[in-house]
Formats: C-alpha cells, structure tokens, sequence
C-alpha cells in the first residue's frame, strides 16, 4: 500500500453501504476495514481542502432532527471528522454530535440519513 497522509477523520461504523463516502465530492478517499475486537467497521476518509462557500454556509443553523431513531451511528475517541462533514453530506438528512463530557476526545455522531421520495 503506498504511504499517504494521515486521514483527515476515522471512525466506528456498524456494518453499512460503503457507497456513502464515494458520494460527497469532497472525500478524496476512504477505506473500510473490519476492526479487532469490536462488532463494528473502522472508517478512515481522507478530505480536499473544503471550499469557502462550505465553511460560509456552515454558520446555517443545523437542520431539525426527524421524529424517528437515527440510522446509523459513528463513535471514536478523537480523529472526528469536521461537523461540516456531517452537515454538508448529501446524504444526511440531520445529525447530532455528542462529546464525552470528561475530556472531550470521544464523540459520536448520530446521523439521520435522507430517505427516498
């Protein structure tokens, strides 16, 4: 495998479509393994350099949360992707981010995905 970067987010996944991270235009990259010890995939992403009307727009107030269980959830103890990550998916309909309240470094996002008209 050639050496490259370190990936700009990685993250615990339960077993999912892989298709989610070849749809965002700014995931350059990813890979998907099955982690040692735990029922869960291990996700890294690797990110252009976002543009600026992203990080603009990202002041928007974060869309509503549907009035049913999340989809799917991520969880890590730092390596987070930005939230914008989250928020500019265009596959995710909403998604709340919640930090460890000791230190901060484990977060998870649970994420609400768009469902189909």
């Amino acid at each position: 495998m050639p050496d490259r970067s370190p990936p700009d987010g990685a993250f615990f996944a339960p077993e999912h479509d892989e298709a989610l991270w070849s749809l965002a235009p700014w995931i350059t990259d990813y890979r998907v393994a099955p982690s040692d010890g735990y029922d869960a995939t291990f996700v890294e992403v690797w990110l252009r350099p976002p543009r600026a009307c992203e990080i603009a727009e990202f002041g928007r107030t974060p869309r509503p949360v549907p009035d049913r269980a999340h989809d799917i959830e991520f969880h890590n103890v730092g390596d987070a992707p930005p939230i914008g990550f989250w928020h500019f998916h265009p596959t995710v309909e909403a998604f709340e981010i919640e930090y460890d309240r000791d230190d901060g470094s484990a977060w998870w996002a649970r994420v609400w995905l768009k469902t189909a008209p």
